[in-house]
């Protein structure tokens, strides 16, 4: 007999797997998850992105695995990119982004019951410890976001967070390292005996790269104020200048010509230092990739938007 949890029988459960190979070998690890999500949850999606290759083989998966999605992307496309993308397309209330290397370790149903019943973000997290942790998690402290090496790939986000989220400029760094404005997560230990791959670790470099490159806005920040600072400094010292020149008589000749070409030169690169901090912190703050255009097909087992209008009885 079919186990529903009662306590999210009619929430849409989504997990997406956005480094997965479609080939034969695999499909077993899809039949393993889509069966323990079938026995604990009504609505669910299983969401495979992949990159368009000649040999793609999406039509045993779909034919064999109800409710699975397969979205198709650019050959090539970086591994972020697609993690973000599943993010995106993920239509559930909570959303489980994993990894291939991960899926064999991670207790699906656990998480997400963890993140009903607390309504938060969960992380699955290493017992490992690393001795870079303290280091990052100062980078981290700086850019804003919660670094730590013990924690994997597989996450679990209910909906308002993860709309939160995906909103940000650098969505695919708050993916994968949570905002400190979030406060305390939750988290699941996983006892893993995976060793990370070098393109994990080539991956990783280039998000911490990301990492510091999302400091820029906040840099900039703190650039057009310190402007404002130097230009009221500079007004200040040209009024002192002229008050000295009227009050004394024993002025240097040409002090105070000096006094005011020094103080009008770092008035004004203050000032334009202030205008292009400014203006390039406004082209940030309304930059957004468009991620939407790495994909280029999508396919799908199961009319899953008609299963749940049939179950909620909505009318067309």
């Amino acid at each position: 007999m079919k186990n529903i949890n009662k306590n999210i029988s009619d929430v849409l459960i989504s997990v997406a797997i956005p480094d997965y190979s479609v080939i034969d070998e695999n499909i077993n690890d899809i039949a393993k998850i889509a069966t323990d999500l079938e026995r604990e949850y009504k609505f669910w999606e299983i969401l495979i992105i992949e990159e368009k290759r000649e040999n793609n083989n999406s039509s045993n998966i779909l034919r064999d695995i109800q409710n699975v999605r397969v979205i198709q992307v650019k050959k090539y496309t970086e591994f972020y990119i697609k993690r973000t993308i599943a993010a995106m397309e993920a239509i559930g209330d909570i959303v489980v982004l994993t990894s291939f290397n991960e899926i064999h370790d991670i207790d699906f149903v656990k998480l997400i019951n963890k993140v009903s019943e607390t309504d938060n973000l969960t992380v699955a997290k290493r017992k490992k410890r690393y001795q870079f942790d303290i280091i990052l998690g100062f980078i981290g402290g700086i850019t804003g976001y919660q670094v730590s090496l013990k924690n994997m790939l597989t996450a679990a986000y209910p909906r308002s967070i993860l709309n939160q989220l995906l909103s940000q400029i650098s969505s695919h760094v708050a993916l994968r390292f949570p905002p400190t404005y979030l406060g305390s997560l939750e988290e699941i230990i996983v006892p893993t005996g995976n060793k990370r791959s070098l393109g994990g670790h080539m991956r990783r470099i280039a998000l911490i790269q990301d990492l510091l490159f999302s400091v820029a806005p906040k840099l900039l920040t703190y650039v057009g104020t310190l402007c404002i600072i130097v230009t009221f400094c500079t007004i200040l010292y040209s009024i002192y200048a002229i008050a000295v020149w009227a009050l004394f008589e024993n002025i240097q000749p040409g002090w105070l010509t000096l006094s005011l070409v020094l103080s009008l030169g770092l008035g004004f690169t203050s000032t334009s230092l202030f205008a292009l901090s400014a203006g390039m912190k406004r082209l940030i703050d309304i930059a957004s990739p468009e991620f939407s255009n790495y994909i280029v097909n999508e396919s799908i087992s199961t009319d899953m938007y008609g299963k749940i209008r049939d179950n909620f009885n909505v009318e067309k």
